[in-house]
């Protein structure tokens, strides 16, 4: 879950949907090798696991709502199988992508992943792989800098810069992107456990975020 400060209180936004968003950023995408469609699959489904934790959220240890960047490193690696797995479902070359993806993170799941790639990779074009782990990483990364807190800093690929609602270089066919991603608005304040932050959390309204890219 990414949760974003707003001053009527705290936007929770699911990990899929996050995905999702950073799916139709990649459909946009300029020059991407074929088979397109798969590529683009492999980004809107990189976080499809994610409801094992956003469906049953628990408060972190300080109380507050939970948030993708605090939760501790190597308790999330159900949630990268599970959109591996749904990812497997689509095709090889999103698993592959998908576990790639994931790989980066911890040495210790890439070596768990790597026989698995080995089978996936098969017949698979190096440059087609290439191209779509930097399409996952990238587009991961901007929809990250885009719902996350601004005062965050979600580091952008090398040589990318995000300056306001403007993007360099430009990466995209349209010069203007408009979208939403929508959240639950949460009440700010400590929580006690996951069953009193579950109910408040199904209760809470929906709140559209509005985004826009210009070249």
């Amino acid at each position: 879950m990414i949760r974003r400060a707003l001053p009527e209180g705290d936007l929770c936004i699911t990990q899929h949907e996050h995905a999702l968003h950073a799916g139709r950023l990649a459909a946009r995408f300029a020059g991407l090798p074929a088979p397109r469609e798969a590529l683009v699959r492999a980004v809107a489904l990189h976080d499809a696991g994610w409801p094992l934790f956003d469906d049953a959220p628990e408060p972190l240890p300080d109380g507050r709502t939970p948030h993708v960047f605090d939760m501790e490193t190597g308790t999330t690696t159900p949630a990268w199988r599970r959109s591996i797995a749904v990812a497997r479902a689509a095709g090889p070359l999103e698993a592959l992508l998908v576990s790639r993806h994931f790989g980066r993170f911890t040495r210790a799941f890439a070596a768990e992943q790597a026989p698995w790639e080995a089978v996936w990779r098969l017949g698979v074009p190096p440059d087609v792989e290439e191209a779509g782990a930097a399409l996952v990483s990238f587009c991961d990364a901007l929809s990250l800098r885009l719902l996350c807190d601004p005062s965050e800093s979600v580091a952008l690929p090398e040589g990318f810069r995000l300056d306001g609602t403007r993007l360099f270089p430009w990466p995209f066919t349209d010069d203007r992107i408009e979208d939403r991603v929508v959240g639950r608005l949460l009440p700010r304040r400590k929580w006690r456990s996951g069953k009193e932050l579950r109910p408040a959390l199904l209760a809470a309204p929906p709140h559209p975020l509005p985004l826009v890219l210009e070249a």
